[in-house]
């Protein structure tokens, strides 16, 4: 079964450095670039750009590595960030399971199974052992119950 793993906007949580981080970089990014000329290094420094750096490259320079560092951050907005890995794929199937479950609260496990299993589509042109029954059809699954 294949769901969603890559590419997942999820929230920044408040109170954890990389909160900081993205508003820093979004901050940096909004910015003329006569503001970013008189920047402060020590803001740079929590950002991971080194100032001196971009002093000897100048202002294009920074503003094209803070768009490097926004991009490999993954922070797309100041309270948002793309994260990937199966520990997001799993809640989206364990959501399916759920809605499946509200639809028809006596569903038995191998029910659920079926339905999901049924209801996948294969991908063409990924082998088999790659996406075991194809990708999730939440719609289709609760069709098929």
């Amino acid at each position: 079964m294949v769901a969603n793993d890559i590419w997942i906007a999820a929230p920044i949580l408040p109170g954890i450095p990389e909160k900081t981080t993205a508003e820093i970089l979004h901050e940096l990014v909004a910015m003329s670039d006569d503001d970013l000329q008189f920047i402060n290094p020590d803001l740079l420094k929590k950002t991971g750009i080194n100032h001196d750096f971009y002093k000897t490259n100048g202002v294009t320079f920074l503003r094209s590595q803070i768009i490097s560092q926004i991009q490999t951050t993954k922070f797309f907005t100041v309270a948002y960030m793309h994260v990937d890995g199966a520990s997001f794929a799993a809640p989206i199937v364990s959501e399916v399971i759920a809605q499946l479950l509200q639809a028809q609260p006596l569903l038995t496990p191998r029910q659920i199974r079926r339905a999901l299993f049924n209801s996948a589509k294969r991908i063409s042109g990924i082998p088999v052992e790659q996406q075991g029954y194809g990708y999730i059809q939440p719609k289709i699954a609760l069709l098929k119950l």
